[in-house]
């Protein structure tokens, strides 16, 4: 019995790693499209691109990466975003 659990916690830490592994990945696709303002027209919807200010588009990107911080205690209040 005692073999079994420490075989599933061990099955399920990589289980876990390998989901987080996935979101680092993910995460380090889109911040550079997030930060950069040169890539970042090339992430919003096209029915929308060009009728946004661009000013707008760069604080709302702003929000967004801070939004997505691997480190949760990094992200804002939800209050605070819509604000």
């Amino acid at each position: 019995m005692r073999v079994a659990s420490i075989l599933s916690f061990t099955f399920q830490e990589a289980v876990e790693d390998v989901e987080y592994q996935d979101k680092l990945k993910n995460h380090k696709q889109a911040m550079p499209q997030l930060t950069d303002r040169t890539k970042l027209p090339n992430i919003v919807d096209p029915v929308i691109r060009d009728t946004m200010d661009p000013k707008h588009l760069y604080q709302v990107a702003a929000v967004a990466v801070l939004c997505v911080q691997l480190e949760p205690s990094y992200r804002p209040l939800i209050t605070d975003v819509l604000a």
